[in-house]
């Protein structure tokens, strides 16, 4: 058995297959690295090209729930609003006397959904929003 082994080894015969699998696994590495990479890339700008419209779509919000007072004649409540660039759904309580704590979710037309707290101090006709 040595003597077959030492045979295939003489003159460096055989070991081109070890330099072959090492190079094509770091090849392959290399590729699978990028193509994660790329997947991750191509989310996170997606995802950070949204927050605009997502804060956008809040503020509409903010400002139609202030208009409606849908909050004056009652402990808490739910109400959506469907604005051009997405759907807000609200669910509101008074915490306070003079506070109501909405809790917003919002879904884009892309399929991107997000949400956020913020509370109202409402005063004699005097609305100021804490986010």
């Amino acid at each position: 058995m040595k003597r077959q082994l030492h045979m295939v080894l003489q003159n460096n015969e055989g070991f081109f297959l070890p330099y072959t699998i090492i190079l094509s696994m770091f090849i392959l590495l290399n590729i699978t690295t990028m193509i994660f990479l790329h997947e991750n890339d191509a989310y996170t700008n997606k995802t950070v090209n949204e927050l605009p419209e997502i804060d956008t779509l809040i503020q509409m919000t903010k400002a139609k729930f202030i208009q409606d007072k849908l909050y004056e004649d009652t402990t808490s409540g739910k109400t959506e609003y469907h604005h051009p660039s997405g759907d807000v759904s609200v669910k509101f309580k008074w915490v306070d006397e003079n506070i109501i704590e909405a809790d917003t979710e919002v879904r884009t037309l892309q399929g991107t959904e997000s949400s956020k707290v913020f509370r109202l101090y409402v005063s004699d006709e005097v609305v100021m929003i804490d986010d």
